[in-house]
């Protein structure tokens, strides 16, 4: 199990004061109020997936989605280096996705930033090292 507490980590987003942290217990989406807002990890969200991608009944939510505004910097959270990166166009994929591992307390660790504008993928490579608070 990684021990997160032994690490100083930069935000991914940089929040606003105010922001939403979102409830979809109950498979229903609407727009946010906020301009900023959060899916929650580990959530149970049954009927919000209906794509070709989630055919398979799953409904468990295994990431944390942050809201923002078109054109946000979205940021690494530790040192680290691009795993993959790419594009998924299927209806309900991530878009223009980059996935980046860490070693955090001696155990790797991905994380993956999906959603992405296409400027994001430019000039990467797999094995690129990249820094914490790195846009």
């Amino acid at each position: 199990m990684v021990r997160w507490e032994t690490g100083n980590y930069h935000p991914v987003v940089y929040l606003p004061d105010e922001y939403e942290v979102r409830d979809f217990t109950n498979g229903q989406y609407s727009p946010s109020e906020y301009e900023f807002d959060i899916g929650r990890y580990d959530e149970l969200r049954p009927g919000m997936y209906s794509t070709d991608l989630f055919s398979d009944g799953r409904f468990l939510h295994v990431g944390i989605d942050i809201g923002a505004p078109v054109g946000t910097p979205c940021m690494a959270f530790d040192d680290g280096e691009i795993s993959h990166f790419g594009y998924n166009p299927d209806d309900g994929d991530y878009g223009y996705v980059v996935i980046t591992k860490h070693i955090i307390d001696g155990r790797s660790v991905w994380a993956l930033y999906g959603h992405l504008d296409s400027k994001s993928i430019e000039n990467k490579e797999i094995g690129q090292k990249i820094s914490k608070g790195e846009v």
